[in-house]
């Protein structure tokens, strides 16, 4: 590709769509073959003191080396921009919000908010709409991102906006994060439509990276309704790390539920080596997949051990499920409560499950509570587990919070109870049947997280201190209200905590678990 002299360059945001048009028609993209354009456009920009048109660049810049992996140096790039352009609030807001998006990529929470705060403070100040557009697009990409307050009204109503206003870039970008963000809470169905619109849209705005996004939440989406079955093929010309990266988790997400401990132990090590490329790229402790293939093809004698996440987000999420089944089905009694209690607090309230890693959040929480001696609490979280399953069309999921839940019942509920444990039994069975699953060593796998618990006491709950706090309230005879004025917080609060302990002490109500609490020297 010919480069153009920066003295030619009259247009930086034209000139930037230019060559990022050229690019994405290349056959084979190499790692720098963006580097010649970019630095012509940059020279230009600073002759002419073009700080939005630096923007641009920049965010030009960031695209290639963030999608490669290269997220270290994506840093670096914005970090020098906004040296150079302190006294623009519009430009500053773009990139801050930018750094913001790169900081949740390494796992850093608290700096990714306090980036988009800095953003949102600049972007107060500023006057540009174009600015104003790109700060809301990257807001609701961090929201997305970390699962919490994604407001999707403003989300659909800005992708709208910027692909009717001519920013498809922009549209196409928001819509490769939300269309995971469904998926994550639980909105499959809302997300097929999107899956969709994002194929129409990047064929017709002719770009290659997002068409391999589409393609690539289309095989996730195929893998909901067969999770067992070979995923499609892909012809794949061009990187895009995050579209391999979730197609190797699904690979091998597929390869336990068919019990290929080979094709599994081949798909792990292309997930090892994956990552291994990127860089300061959070995407959890990987060692907890090589965790969850021990802990399926275990017999039993095997014990895991795995530390429990830090921070939470999208990108780690997966690793912190499969560490979290790895623990329910193979670690120990109290590693088993204390993989409950993280799971409860700090896994995002809002997940239900990951495009990439397609398990009922629910379900894994009830295999926990199994093994942790939580009787209660896991009969909850798998009825819980079956119901969400199979309203969002997860079969497999349902099929399998059937069958465990069911030998739970069957191993210390009343004989009377029979008839309905082995009917559940049976619907579960042919479910996965159905969808070749072995419901057999599924169901084996929740026997033995019973035969774990058989004899011992469960393990004593690790209440936190608002949470004791709260329930000695209760337990003082206080409402929720009163309990709150008492610890200055709200009463929803006091509610919430209220609820946390009941899960932990495995009881149902007030009385139950101060009386629980009390046996157990808690209170």
């Amino acid at each position: 590709m010919a480069a153009t002299d920066a003295e030619e360059i009259s247009d930086i945001r034209a000139y930037v769509l230019d060559v990022s048009q050229q690019l994405r028609q290349l056959q084979e993209l190499g790692p720098d073959r963006w580097r010649e354009p970019f630095e012509t456009g940059l020279r230009a920009a600073y002759r002419r003191g073009d700080l939005p048109g630096l923007a641009t660049l920049v965010n030009f810049a960031v695209g290639h080396l963030d999608g490669a992996g290269r997220t270290a140096e994506a840093v670096q790039e914005i970090d020098h921009a906004l040296a150079l352009c302190d006294q623009d609030p519009d430009v500053r807001s773009i990139l801050a919000a930018m750094r913001a998006g790169l900081q949740i990529s390494w796992g850093h929470k608290a700096s990714a908010c306090g980036s988009m705060a800095e953003a949102a403070e600049a972007a107060a100040e500023g006057s540009d709409p174009y600015a104003a557009m790109k700060f809301r697009v990257y807001q609701q990409v961090l929201a997305c991102r970390l699962a919490t307050d994604a407001d999707d009204e403003v989300i659909e109503t800005l992708i709208a906006q910027t692909g009717r206003d001519g920013y498809a870039p922009e549209s196409l970008f928001l819509l490769s994060w939300y269309i995971p963000y469904l998926y994550a809470t639980g909105q499959r169905r809302r997300a097929v439509p999107w899956i969709r619109q994002l194929r129409i849209q990047s064929e017709l705005a002719r770009h290659p990276w997002r068409q391999i996004d589409a393609a690539s939440f289309e095989v996730a989406d195929a893998a909901v309704e067969a999770p067992a079955a070979a995923l499609v093929e892909q012809d794949v010309d061009r990187p895009n790390w995050l579209a391999t990266w979730r197609r190797a988790l699904l690979e091998f997400r597929g390869h336990l539920l068919r019990r290929d401990w080979e094709a599994a132990g081949t798909s792990l090590q292309h997930i090892e080596a994956l990552a291994g490329q990127t860089g300061a790229l959070e995407v959890g402790d990987v060692g907890a997949f090589r965790a969850c293939l021990e802990a399926h093809a275990s017999d039993g004698t095997q014990r895991v051990t795995l530390e429990r996440p830090g921070a939470v987000h999208l990108g780690m999420l997966p690793a912190a499920l499969a560490g979290a089944e790895a623990v329910a089905l193979a670690g120990t009694q109290s590693h088993a409560a204390q993989w409950l209690d993280w799971v409860a607090r700090e896994a995002q309230p809002l997940v239900a499950t990951l495009l990439e890693w397609p398990v009922s959040r629910a379900r894994i929480q009830a295999l926990l509570a199994m093994r942790a001696g939580h009787r209660q609490a896991a009969k909850s979280a798998f009825k819980r587990a079956h119901e969400w399953a199979k309203d969002a069309g997860y079969a497999a999921e349902a099929g399998l919070a059937l069958v465990q839940h069911a030998e739970l019942l069957a191993h210390g509920e009343p004989r009377s109870r029979q008839a309905e444990w082995t009917a559940m039994r049976h619907r579960g069975w042919d479910a996965l049947v159905a969808l070749q699953i072995d419901p057999a060593a599924h169901a084996y796998a929740a026997t033995r997280a019973i035969a774990a618990t058989r004899n011992r006491e469960p393990a004593v709950p690790r209440l936190t201190p608002r949470e004791l706090e709260a329930l000695t309230a209760l337990a003082d005879g206080l409402t929720y209200r009163e309990a709150g004025e008492r610890l200055q917080v709200k009463w929803r609060t006091v509610q919430t905590l209220a609820r946390r302990a009941y899960v932990k002490l495995d009881t149902n109500g007030r009385g139950r678990a101060v009386a629980r609490a009390r046996e157990l020297g808690l209170l």
